[in-house]
């Protein structure tokens, strides 16, 4: 299950120290629309890892700390530290490798 994340709540998630994918996406965004069944139908399959989505128009800041440019943008984090950053559409195969 892929759980809404705001910016405030997204700083606890980091300190937890826990593997963790991120979808950041915007409401407005085609390919991000495409991706959020993919992101979903991964999240049940890969239960070692917590999957979370943040909209880039409601946590500006973080979006632009992170540097995130383009979008949709996936991050894993693992013992609070980014450890993989990629963008754009892929298949389902493709992000589960990537994660």
């Amino acid at each position: 299950m892929v759980k809404q994340l705001n910016e405030n709540e997204f700083k606890d998630v980091l300190a937890s120290g826990k593997k963790f994918f991120v979808d950041f996406y915007a409401d407005w965004c085609g390919p991000c629309r495409a991706m959020g069944p993919v992101v979903d139908e991964v999240s049940e399959e890969l239960t070692n890892v917590d999957f979370y989505k943040v909209n880039v128009d409601e946590a500006e800041n973080l979006a632009e700390a992170l540097m995130i440019t383009n979008i949709p943008c996936f991050m894993v984090f693992e013992e609070g530290k980014l450890q993989k950053k990629f963008v754009g559409m892929m298949s389902k195969e493709s992000l589960v490798e990537k994660i």
